[in-house]
């Protein structure tokens, strides 16, 4: 028997951030890979802090980014390993 997969094309934005770190005070550039696709600098900094419960460095510059498009794929079995339930939404009808 064939096995069965699940595909899912996942938008993601690679981005080349300046750091400082607190400790050391070392500058230097690090790649941060984030879900998704985002409008400004704002956005990737507040997504970035969000990665990094007190974040040992400060984002000082958004040095590059770069939006890809990749496909995944596992087995059926795979995804249903990690996978969790979505409860289906009740359809209410007005009487």
């Amino acid at each position: 028997m064939a096995k069965k997969f699940v595909t899912r094309t996942i938008k993601t934005t690679t981005v080349t951030a300046t750091i400082c770190t607190k400790d050391t005070h070392e500058v230097r550039n690090e790649n941060f890979t984030l879900g998704g696709t985002f409008k400004d600098e704002k956005q990737i900094t507040k997504a970035i802090n969000a990665m990094f419960v007190d974040a040992p460095f400060v984002i000082l510059e958004i040095v590059s980014t770069c939006e890809n498009e990749t496909l995944y794929r596992c087995t059926e079995n795979e995804f249903l390993s990690i996978a969790k339930p979505v409860p289906a939404k009740e359809k209410t009808t007005n009487l």
